[in-house]
């Protein structure tokens, strides 16, 4: 038996003699979808979002849709960005004689130019895919608070 202020071990005999049940593992598995997950013997009380199943269906999908929306700007303006030096070297043949520093301006314009600029259309698609988030979770907890009516 264990210090009378520590909890009782599942599995183990509480003090009157009784034995208590093991809880059962929780169970891990990969869900593609919402239908793969696999319900609970007693589900918890449902929210309102889930009460409101066509509701909530829209809220994802807007969500979904804004992030898609989102990473296709990003997706696009990194393409052009990238796009963009290889096109300049076409038109401009002579550029791949010119050096800064000693290095072929190709490197520089990477160095200097494209990964920059990358790196910061990075740090805004995680800063709108937070507020997004963010904006969902505000919607769906005002979705569950009650309402005077």
């Amino acid at each position: 038996m264990t210090h009378p202020t520590q909890p009782e071990p599942p599995g183990s005999e509480v003090g009157d003699g009784r034995v208590r049940p093991a809880a059962e593992p929780a169970v891990r598995g990969l869900a593609w979808s919402p239908e793969h997950v696999p319900l609970r013997d007693h589900p918890p009380a449902p929210s309102a979002v889930e009460v409101d199943h066509g509701y909530w269906q829209i809220m994802i999908r807007s969500l979904i849709r804004a992030q898609l929306g989102l990473s296709l700007v990003c997706l696009a303006f990194a393409l052009a960005v990238t796009a963009s030096l290889p096109i300049l070297y076409a038109i401009l043949p002579g550029l791949d004689r010119v050096e800064i520093f000693g290095l072929p301006l190709a490197l520089v314009a990477l160095g200097a130019g494209i990964f920059p600029v990358i790196l910061i259309i990075g740090i805004f698609y995680n800063h709108q895919a937070g507020r997004l988030e963010q904006r969902f979770i505000s919607l769906a907890d005002r979705v569950d608070e009650p309402h005077d009516d």
